[in-house]
This record gives C-alpha cells, structure tokens and sequence, in this order.
C-alpha cells in the first residue's frame, strides 16, 4: 500500500502491540506531515516526536489517559 493510500484510508487504534515502528516507516510520516498544506502558509506548526517511555508517562494525564499514549512505541504531537 502506497501511503497516500494509506493515509486516505483511517482506522483509530485502540490497543497497541508494543512493537516499534521501524525508521524506514516513520520517516515518510514525519515527511508527508512537512509538506501538509496550510492556509497560505500562513499556519505554521511543530511535530514533536516521543518515544521516550518516561516521557509518555508524563504525557498521558494530559491526554485523558489514554493507554495509547504509553502503549505505542511513537507518539507525535501537533
């Protein structure tokens, strides 16, 4: 699957498997996301990248709790 197919296809995960995603998979993520058009460019935006297990931790009471938070390996942040 190519990923602009992927990426028109969604599918909300609700458990994780634990197992990291592989640089060769996120790295054109995090580039499709660079390239995202914006309203004349005029809205500017970070990515932050976690995959800091302490950190997810930390991150999780602000996200509702959500066990995804600390189930998945990646977690990116708009």
């Amino acid at each position: 699957m190519k990923l602009q197919e992927a990426l028109q296809w969604r599918y909300a995960t609700k458990s994780m498997n634990g197992k990291s995603v592989p640089p060769e998979k996120l790295d054109p993520i995090l580039e499709a996301i660079q390239m995202a058009p914006t309203s004349i460019g005029l809205q500017p935006f970070s990515v932050i990248h976690v995959s800091d297990p302490e950190l997810k931790k930390q991150i999780q009471p602000v996200a509702y709790g959500q066990t995804q938070i600390v189930d998945g390996s990646d977690v990116l942040i708009f």
